[in-house]
């Protein structure tokens, strides 16, 4: 058909004007529909968003999650088109917030409805939609298909129209099901507009100060460690109290950058973040536990450029041998000593005026930079352990935001690299391309037939038999790869950006420290293949729209922090028993929760490598001896884990079931802007209680809460009870707080609770919440070594990962050698196999290993360090079926 012309607002722009529908553009009829609901040209054009269109498809048995793909597009300013292959009249009445449901709902979400009703989608929409894609491209617009299990956080179309400009040839995009650590972290050439502002505060001008290649915002730390964002860390705790994170994406922890993450690992050993108050005066082991054991603190403000930083180098912090001695240190990064270097330099200059007086200001500069390039020499162990890949070595030297401000939009992933296998839930079709990717789509419909059914899962047939047709590296461009026999130029999207579960919650650590931020959400099958799952992955992110009821502003809620007193050994140790007691700290809250008939904000579990354990459906995080104790793709634990790791959705629905005074909330849910505290103000007002165990010397309180106190207790004094109680008795203590927004509550695992009304759920029937499926890493077979399985199993197999990564390093003389035969797994001979060089190691290898290696052994263990062996069959190989 003809089009008219596209008038940009600059030839370098990527912000366009309103692109015209292609004129002459004819659309099929519908199969069975009524024919009002046939996609035309004025539906297009009022759904046409500056030369895009955005599409999905449904039917009633996903229209929930469509309708939520088009209401958070919506809320992005963003229209929409959605093809039915049924009528949705009636569907979700009442379920559907002040819309109720049905089509009616979908208009006001700015969602246009067509037929989509051909034989194919009757027969299975996931694979019968291909059909129904071609007609989009022939309004003569770029068409972005989207899954509807996708939540959108920005509006992505500048992005797509920098991608062109960067990459001229590419044809199409789409994503990657890669699971691994070296996704692309460079930024793209051409920088979209209209980027939300960098997550970590002010980046420009003289607010801004480097570490480690990256310009920190103000407020952020420069210390050995940093605080949760968004405030007090001893009131809000760790657990889903009103502080954290208040910005940017849902939920996360502060980071001043690679160079402070890699500091702060080398002083935490179950991956905490310490107070400033920690310096290297502090007594170690107490700063470890500072925010596990609910120590008083106080929020201190960042430290001003001037402030004086230990003078202890960076490379003593290296020697693993003493890094559980030398946790009480404070290592300095290599930028911060540039830094220093840098103000040295200058001092000299300004002293004895020679250097400026001689070469004036470019000399100077000259100068300075050349002593910043020598201390950068001394501690290139801060480039070397940030490779990841020969595709992103140099992801390292990325600037973690801009003079502007702006978060940063990162380059494709190499295409031809990424061919595991091509996830094809977001696809951006190029209108310029529109015919040869017509014919594409056609070869997608063909491949997913299998006889009279269509393939259950079409991604895999449309891989291997169409995407993977000649495919090969782009001639003129590495990030591309040639497709479709050569006639379509594919590009491959930023994981770390365009996201699953996988590369949103695990790597969010990385995208944060490259200055990124991320586009979308995509809860694929893979993280849970049912609704209840990704309702739950959509709600953590913040992106789910519940009915008004879900909000209700007339709740009271309960919240408490992750206190684990006298267990600094434990923390020195690692092991999952780090895991067990918050789970047991979480049974309790449950019950209390619902004693006091409030609802309860789900704690932010906290994970790490240190606990030695990984939920073992999440094959990334691997066995290590099996792959190789240097293998790079294995994915470090997060320091907090997303609940979908370890919370069973559908026990926690069957246990409100049973109780109905079991009430939950995501721990985010107090920063989601669809909840509207009542009275409007910007805190909730809250309760302190301090539970107190045995032994503690607390007295029951006098029942003076009074419930005037905010965050946590800063405008109040804490209520103090003894955590063995009775039901009647506590009730009466917070009497007077009944009514108070939130009750934060510390040391809730001492609570013993008696004579608890019958709406309170048993722990039995608690427990099983957050059983989950649990693995250690370090097994040599290939079967999964449950972490559950009793102490003594569980304690050889952890000690096996402190001791065989102290052997790795090389400080210590012992590792394990298997050989497939008889022989099995057995201790080292002399020179049978040299140590890793830490500094070849690729950084997430390099994170785990050292922090591995740096844990104290347990007594039973010191005492027979010398000849310990690991007795578990997975160590010892003796089960041949499992052995590699």
């Amino acid at each position: 058909g003809t089009h008219h012309v596209c008038h940009c607002r600059h030839p370098h722009s990527n912000t366009r004007m309103p692109r015209p529908v292609a004129a002459s553009a004819s659309y099929p009829a519908c199969h069975s529909l009524p024919q009002h609901l046939a996609l035309s040209g004025d539906l297009v054009r009022a759904h046409n968003n500056g030369g895009v269109l955005i599409a999905t498809f449904t039917n009633r048995l996903a229209a929930d999650f469509a309708l939520n793909w088009a209401r958070q597009l919506h809320t992005l300013g963003l229209r929409s088109l959605i093809g039915i292959s049924e009528r949705l009249v009636g569907w979700g009445e009442g379920a559907g917030g002040d819309a109720g449901g049905g089509e009616e709902a979908f208009k006001l979400a700015g969602a246009g409805l067509f037929c989509a009703d051909g034989p194919s989608m009757k027969i299975n929409g996931q694979a019968g939609r291909w059909a129904e894609v071609a007609p989009l491209l022939r309004s003569g617009l770029d068409v972005l298909l989207s899954d509807s299990d996708i939540a959108w956080f920005h509006n992505p179309i500048p992005y797509f129209r920098a991608v062109k400009q960067a990459h001229p040839h590419v044809d199409f995009l789409l994503s990657t099901d890669r699971a691994f650590n070296g996704y692309s972290a460079q930024q793209l050439a051409v920088q979209p507009e209209g980027r939300p502002s960098a997550s970590r505060g002010k980046r420009s001008g003289s607010h801004g100060r480097r570490l480690g290649g990256r310009r920190l915002g103000e407020g952020s730390r420069v210390v050995t460690a940093a605080v949760p964002r968004g405030g007090n860390s001893s009131r809000a705790g760790l657990d889903g109290g009103r502080g954290g994170d208040r910005g940017g994406e849902a939920w996360g922890w502060a980071q001043a950058g690679e160079a402070a993450g890699r500091r702060r690992r080398l002083v935490e050993s179950v991956g905490e973040w310490l107070p400033e108050s920690c310096s290297s005066a502090a007594p170690s082991r107490e700063c470890d536990v500072r925010l596990w054991t609910g120590a008083e603190q106080t929020d201190t403000p960042a430290p001003s450029p001037s402030r004086p930083q230990s003078p202890r180098p960076r490379t003593a912090a290296r020697r693993l041998s003493a890094a559980a001695a030398d946790r009480d240190g404070t290592a300095r990064g290599g930028a911060a000593r540039a830094e220093a270097s840098k103000a040295s330099s200058r001092s000299r200059l300004a002293k004895g005026g020679g250097a400026a007086a001689k070469g004036g200001e470019r000399l100077a500069e000259q100068r300075i930079q050349k002593d910043a390039k020598r201390t950068r020499a001394r501690s290139n162990e801060d480039v070397e352990i940030e490779r990841m890949s020969q595709w992103n070595e140099q992801a390292g030297n990325s600037s973690g935001g801009e003079a502007s401000g702006r978060a940063l939009a990162l380059e494709l992933e190499p295409a031809f690299e990424s061919s595991i296998s091509y996830n094809i839930g977001t696809l951006y079709m190029y209108s310029h391309a529109a015919a040869p990717l017509t014919d594409m789509l056609a070869a997608w419909v063909k491949s997913v037939q299998t006889g009279p059914r269509l393939a259950p899962w079409d991604q895999d047939p449309i891989n291997k038999r169409v995407l993977a047709a000649g495919l090969r590296r782009h001639p003129r461009d590495k990030r591309l790869a040639l497709t479709f026999n050569g006639r379509l130029a594919m590009g491959v999207l930023p994981m770390l950006q365009f996201t699953t579960s996988f590369t949103y919650f695990i790597h969010r650590e990385r995208r944060e420290s490259v200055g990124s931020f991320a586009y979308a959400l995509h809860a694929i099958f893979g993280h849970g293949k049912d609704k209840l799952r990704k309702t739950f992955i959509f709600r953590e992110a913040g992106v789910w729209h519940d009915p008004p009821a879900y909000y209700d502003p007339s709740r009271t809620f309960l919240t408490y922090s992750t206190a684990l007193p006298s267990r600094t050994q434990l923390l020195a140790e690692g092991g999952f028993e780090i895991i067990q007691l918050q789970l047991a700290e979480f049974a309790r809250a449950v019950r209390l929760a619902a004693a006091l008939n409030r609802t309860l904000l789900l704690p932010r579990l906290r994970c790490g490598n240190a606990a030695m354990a990984y939920p073992c459906y999440a094959w990334y995080h691997r066995a290590m001896a099996y792959f190789g104790w240097a293998v790079s793709q294995r994915v470090n634990m997060p320091r907090v884990c997303p609940l979908y790791y370890w919370m069973a959705e559908r026990a926690l629905v069957d246990l409100a079931g049973k109780f109905p005074a079991v009430q939950v909330r995501e721990s985010g849910f107090f920063r989601n802007p669809r909840f509207a505290p009542a009275g409007g103000g910007p805190a909730l007002a809250t309760t302190s209680l301090r539970l107190c165990a045995e032994g503690q010397g607390c007295t029951p309180a006098d029942g003076a809460a009074d419930g005037r106190g905010k965050d946590g207790g800063a405008e109040g004094k804490p209520v103090s009870h003894p955590g063995k109680t009775g039901f009647g008795r506590l009730a009466a203590v917070l009497a007077r707080a009944r009514d108070t927004p939130v009750l934060h509550v510390r040391g809730v695992g001492a609570l013993e609770l008696s004579d608890a009304p019958s709406s309170v759920p048993p722990l039995s029937a608690i427990e099983p919440l957050g059983r989950g499926h649990w693995c250690n890493p370090c097994p040599i077979t290939r079967k999964a070594a449950g972490v559950q399985v009793g102490t003594g199993p569980r304690r050889q197999l952890e000690q096996f990962c402190r001791a065989e990564a102290r052997g790795a390093i090389g400080t210590s003389p012992h590792r394990t050698c298997c050989a497939p035969d008889e022989r099995g797994c057995r201790r080292c001979g002399e020179g049978e196999k040299a140590p890793l060089n830490p500094k070849a190691l690729a950084w997430p290898v390099s994170d785990w290993l050292r922090g591995w290696a740096s844990l104290q052994y347990p007594a039973e263990f010191e005492a027979v360090k010398e000849t310990w062996q690991c007795s578990h069959p997975y160590c010892t190989g003796r089960d041949r079926k499992a052995f590699p």
